[in-house]
């Protein structure tokens, strides 16, 4: 849908109608915002609708529970990855971020460091899992936080999968006649280990799937 509307202005030769045109489909997809207040999108930016009274420091918009974990386990910031993103990153960020959950929450910890310290590196965590997939699209930004592609557990039952051509959690949605190779290839392989886990190979023998691993959907 984005991309057809970003061809219907580009054909026009406007350039920036068409990204226009593209990102609204994702931020006024209704029509109804005349101005779009990017600060309103980002954690600790100034929301007219965040308690405790107008103009409070926010939160993004989201729900409260993912913003508790945001500020108590999940600090993302800074924003962009190498500085050199669409909004430039603050050095003050962090110290934003922690501002806006205190005046939500109150004197909660904000922990930086939490999920390292409580469950390792990406390696670590996939070798002391068992009978856990961890997928990730090649179009998913979400994926650079992701766990190394090439890990497994001793005992092989958990892995990565890295999917070509597919979007954020695109193997989880319901299949398309459109859907790549790859795609299809991901989603046998997670059925197929599901169904060993459940009731071993002769489960998956009756399921008609194959004991296909994560290499098979790598490229």
């Amino acid at each position: 849908v984005a991309c057809t509307q970003a061809l219907s202005q580009a054909g026009r030769g406007q350039l920036l109608g068409a990204l226009e045109a593209a990102v609204q489909v994702f931020t006024n997809s209704t029509g109804s915002l005349v101005c779009h207040n990017t600060s309103m999108e980002l954690v600790g930016g100034p929301t007219l609708a965040a308690p405790p009274t107008p103009f409070a420091p926010a939160l993004g918009s989201i729900n409260v529970v993912w913003n508790y974990q945001v500020c108590t386990e999940l600090i993302l910031e800074p924003l962009t990855t190498d500085g050199s993103g669409f909004i430039v990153e603050r050095e003050s960020q962090i110290a934003d971020v922690e501002a806006a959950c205190r005046a939500r929450y109150g004197p909660i910890a904000s922990r930086h460091h939490w999920l390292l310290q409580e469950f390792g590196n990406g390696a670590d965590i996939v070798r002391h899992t068992t009978n856990l997939i961890f997928s990730d699209g090649v179009k998913d930004p979400w994926r650079v936080g992701a766990v190394p592609h090439n890990v497994t557990s001793p005992d092989q039952s958990a892995f990565h999968i890295l999917i070509a051509d597919a979007a954020h959690h695109q193997d989880l949605r319901f299949s398309d006649s459109r859907d790549s190779v790859a795609l299809t290839r991901a989603r046998a392989t997670e059925k197929a280990a599901i169904a060993r886990w459940l009731g071993g190979q002769e489960h998956a023998a009756r399921w008609g799937l194959s004991g296909a691993h994560a290499a098979s959907v790598n490229g």
